[in-house]
């Protein structure tokens, strides 16, 4: 590398992900949205096997989540279909790069699949909150499952195969104008719901490096709404109700009183027995802020947290 020329940034790796394009465009904010989606339909998934048909109040609660998020990946795709992969292909185009404009198209094709089982999923969500139904909810388990394994699938292979030509082909400059596009399109208050829903889930690390690359107005925004995002999380709790999932970043746990430091059961000390958990609070599944507070509700999901 010569003096002159400018290191490329260091990428994001995140639980999830199956590769890091390593290049002069930083990336870190479609990985972290990549994350987000992983996540939440993992959350999803759970949350509609878990939930018993009869919990009206659940599934209207779900409901509402789910027209939250449906709309976020569908802007995702909409921006990369209009600003990012036709650029993509008129570089492919000029360098005569077949295997890229093959990739390119497979990406189109992808999104056209995955758009209608989001559909799918939202009338699902939307007839079990009308009149819940067992039929509906197993439909509805198998349309999420469904669409989880293709987004997974088709994250994937964008992180594998077309991001990497992105890094090869696209300018710092052409790359910023296309993120300057997707933040444009959205609506005034989204930033302050996407901001903090986008980081939940990450360490302090990533946070770092996500927020060095989107700059300095990200990072206040999320300081200023990370403890509404959580706040509206913990009362949607129940003092009872299943565990939530593992963080997707979990340091080491401390020993139980009962355990020494070698996890070994001290003499004369028994462990605790979890306490029972309610079935029907599967809500928790989708919300799961660092704060360990718990809040009395009727129902488990209550409003949703963004």
């Amino acid at each position: 590398m010569s003096a002159t020329s400018t290191p490329h940034p260091p990428q994001l790796s995140l639980p999830g992900q199956v590769h890091a394009a390593e290049g002069p465009l930083d990336m870190s904010g479609t990985y972290v949205m990549h994350h987000a989606f992983r996540r939440d339909l993992d959350r999803f998934a759970a949350a509609v096997r878990a939930t018993p048909p009869q919990d009206a109040a659940v599934w209207r609660a779900l409901a509402g989540r789910w027209q939250r998020f449906a709309m976020v990946p569908h802007h995702h795709h909409t921006t990369e279909d209009a600003d990012i992969w036709p650029l993509l292909l008129a570089h492919a185009d000029v360098s005569g790069d077949a295997r890229a404009c093959e990739t390119l198209g497979a990406m189109a094709a992808e999104h056209g699949t995955l758009d209608p089982q989001l559909a799918a999923c939202g009338e699902g969500f939307a007839t079990m909150a009308r009149s819940p139904d067992a039929r509906v909810r197993d439909r509805l388990a198998e349309d999420v499952a469904t669409l989880r394994d293709g987004l997974h699938h088709h994250l994937a292979h964008e992180e594998s195969a077309v991001l990497p030509l992105a890094q090869q082909h696209l300018s710092r400059a052409e790359w910023a104008t296309a993120e300057d596009a997707a933040k444009k399109a959205c609506a005034p208050r989204e930033p302050g719901v996407l901001v903090p829903w986008a980081a939940d889930g990450l360490d302090r690390a990533s946070l770092d490096r996500a927020f060095a690359g989107a700059g300095p107005v990200f990072r206040i925004l999320y300081r200023l709404t990370r403890g509404r995002f959580a706040r509206r999380a913990d009362r949607v709790r129940l003092q009872q109700g299943p565990p939530c999932p593992p963080p997707l970043v979990e340091g080491p746990r401390p020993p139980h009183p009962s355990q020494a430091r070698d996890g070994t059961l001290q003499e004369g000390r028994q462990p605790r027995l979890p306490r029972k958990a309610s079935v029907t609070s599967t809500a928790t599944l989708l919300d799961c802020p660092p704060s360990t507070r718990t809040a009395k509700a009727r129902s488990p999901c209550g409003p949703p947290s963004w």
